[in-house]
């Protein structure tokens, strides 16, 4: 039956072609669907989403997550999930209550899209649809019945050299006596690092009772609160704890100590970590920029152990900067508590820059760390 599923939408999608196709009239019915829904204030609502995640060579894994919400606008969201745990958001605080728990936490700076796919906003998104030229086409799939289905196809370009988009396409259902939304479906295929991977999520949205404020906030703070804490991580000024770890190439161990008199860059990552992997290209370069320059890229990789599988995928992606494993002990000394995480060391042997992810931009930031502690050691030594 699963298998039966997944092919089902593979045969649905393999119809479509890639020249841009837009309908205004669907266009305009998500317009009118999503102001209508932006335009209630009280809201009880349920959101039920299905996910079947197929990577090639492992077991198909379904998942199941229910969340029912109340929204009071410019007032509170508030989310009570399948296992009893409950969010309470407010302005730019989120509270957190446990399964099973009184014990209240808290934490501010969240993100929209943190808590979209829990809202009815998650069939829409979180702004009206634009047409974009990512867009291949956007039209009816069917106008009979209780419900008008758009299809969206996106061209979808990671500018990536892991990933590559075979397919990305929505379908949304919308109720045509409310002009309420109930229903989104998504599905992408693509290659990752030249596997098939598929991701199928269905989104069923129940709205109860539209314009009836049916939850009291109060409810919630029963116990006492406390700050969520944050991850304990290293600062720029701090000084950079000793390591050792094993080269992956040849076998023969390496410390800090023996970089000494280098600015050292250090690219926390492993193998399963997609970012990680996006992020060595951009390692690679730097490590190019500044050959012959007192400056050590270094790779750790703190998670996997075998040097035979490491050394494969180096070799495949041309990756040549060092890289070291067998750094469990580093990880922990470090405080990484992400991947990717990268460090700018100065030959002081303090933290420069460090940042926990991967973004844009990150590339720049950590040149023009390098380059700027390359340009204090050389005006102290004129000096």
């Amino acid at each position: 039956m699963k298998r039966t599923f997944i092919t089902l939408f593979q045969v649905l999608i393999i119809n479509y072609c890639f020249g841009q196709s837009v309908d205004t009239a669907a266009v305009h019915i998500l317009h009118q669907s999503f102001e209508k829904l932006a335009a209630i204030k009280d809201l009880s609502y349920s959101v039920i989403k299905n996910d079947t995640m197929v990577r090639a060579g492992r077991q198909t894994q379904f998942t199941k997550t229910e969340v029912q919400g109340n929204i009071k606008k410019d007032s509170y969201q508030h989310f009570r999930f399948y296992d009893g745990a409950e969010w309470l958001v407010r302005n730019d605080t989120v509270y957190n209550k446990g399964s099973g728990s009184a014990a209240i936490t808290y934490r501010t700076g969240w993100t929209e899209h943190e808590i979209l796919a829990y809202t009815p906003q998650v069939i829409l998104g979180a702004k009206p649809q634009t047409l974009t030229n990512d867009n291949a086409s956007l039209k009816f799939f069917s106008v009979a019945g209780d419900f008008y289905v758009i299809d969206i196809i996106f061209n979808m370009n990671y500018n990536s050299t892991e990933v590559i988009s075979k397919r990305y396409f929505t379908r949304i259902w919308i109720n045509k006596t409310n002009l309420l939304p109930t229903r989104r479906l998504m599905y992408s295929k693509r290659l990752e690092s030249g596997k098939e991977a598929i991701d199928i999520y269905d989104f069923k949205l129940t709205i109860n009772n539209p314009g009836i404020d049916g939850y009291n906030p109060s409810q919630f703070f029963i116990a006492q609160i406390s700050k969520q804490p944050e991850p304990e991580t290293l600062k720029p000024g701090d000084f950079a704890p000793k390591f050792s770890a094993t080269d992956v190439r040849t076998g023969k161990p390496i410390s800090l100590a023996a970089l000494k008199n280098k600015v050292v860059v250090l690219d926390f990552w492993y193998l399963s970590c997609m970012p990680c992997r996006e992020l060595m290209s951009k390692m690679e370069r730097l490590h190019n920029q500044f050959k012959g320059k007192a400056v050590a890229i270094i790779g750790i990789n703190f998670t996997d152990t075998s040097p035979k599988q490491i050394n494969k995928y180096l070799k495949s992606k041309q990756i040549t900067y060092q890289q070291y494993y067998k750094a469990q002990q580093a990880k922990l000394d470090f405080k990484v508590y992400a991947a990717p995480t990268t460090m700018v060391i100065g030959k002081d042997g303090k933290i420069k820059w460090i940042e926990v992810g991967m973004a844009e931009d990150t590339e720049s930031h950590l040149a023009q760390a390098i380059k700027t502690e390359l340009a204090i050691n050389i005006k102290q030594h004129n000096y």
